[in-house]
C-alpha cells in the first residue's frame, strides 16, 4: 500500500475567464503514507489548485485522480463521496 499513489495530477491548467493563467501544466503524486506541503509566494496558484483537486473550482483541462476515482469527470453524487 505504501508504494499506491492516492492523488495523481496530470497536465492541470486553470485559465481564467479573463485570461490569467494561474496552473500551467501540474503534474503530481501523492503515495500513501506521504505528507506534503504547498510553498509559494501570494498569488503562486496554491489555493487554486487546492480549490481544483476538491473541484471548488473547475479546471481548464488535465486530469485529477483520487483514491481510483476520475475528480475531473465525477457527478456530483460521487464528488460529495470523494470530498
Amino acid at each position: 500500500m505504501q508504494n499506491k499513489a492516492i492523488l495523481t495530477i496530470k497536465n492541470l491548467d486553470k485559465i481564467y475567464p479573463n485570461g490569467f493563467q494561474a496552473l500551467y501544466d501540474i503534474n503530481l503524486e501523492i503515495k500513501h503514507g506521504e505528507f506534503i506541503v504547498l510553498l509559494g509566494l501570494s498569488g503562486s496558484g496554491k489555493s487554486t489548485l487546492l480549490r481544483c483537486i476538491n473541484r471548488l473550482i473547475e479546471p481548464t483541462k488535465g486530469m485529477i485522480n483520487f483514491k481510483d476515482n476520475d475528480v475531473t469527470s465525477a457527478d456530483k453524487r460521487l464528488l460529495k463521496s470523494i470530498r
